[in-house]
């Protein structure tokens, strides 16, 4: 008996698949979902997520959020997911990735630039954009 994955943000049902297997980023590591898994309740971080439908492995980046599974139907909430499948052309993939890496990169300065406790905040946005980043290039295959 196969899972149904549904990834959802706030604005959209980003899809719904019969899939063999969900791989996902949880907030204390890597989790993975087969047919006939226990419930489960997970939090997620952003990250690189991957599928297997009809024998092909799909990946995609997902923001943070939460993972439910029950009697094999998982369901995804996050506020963000980079899907590069749906890049049509070399051009929109070499700009995704360009973005990602610019992103990337200045989150990465922002971060360590960091210099303490009055500026907390800004550090901890500093870390999730470069999560945010880094999924979106594992996703492109970076």
């Amino acid at each position: 008996m196969p899972l149904t994955l549904e990834i959802v943000t706030p604005t959209r049902l980003v899809l719904r698949k019969t899939v063999e297997s969900f791989t996902g980023p949880g907030k204390l590591g890597e989790f993975g979902l087969l047919p006939a898994h226990r419930p489960l309740l997970a939090a997620m971080r952003s990250g690189l997520a991957r599928y297997l439908e009809e024998g092909k492995e799909h990946r995609l980046a997902i923001g943070p959020g939460f993972a439910q599974l029950d009697n094999d139907r998982v369901i995804i909430l996050t506020d963000e997911v980079f899907e590069p499948e749906k890049l049509t052309s070399p051009e929109e993939r070499d700009e995704a990735r360009h973005a990602a890496l610019d992103d990337r990169d200045k989150a990465d300065a922002a971060a360590r630039s960091w210099s303490g406790p009055t500026s907390a905040d800004e550090f901890e946005e500093s870390v999730l954009a470069l999560e945010w980043a880094r999924a979106r290039l594992a996703a492109l295959g970076e």
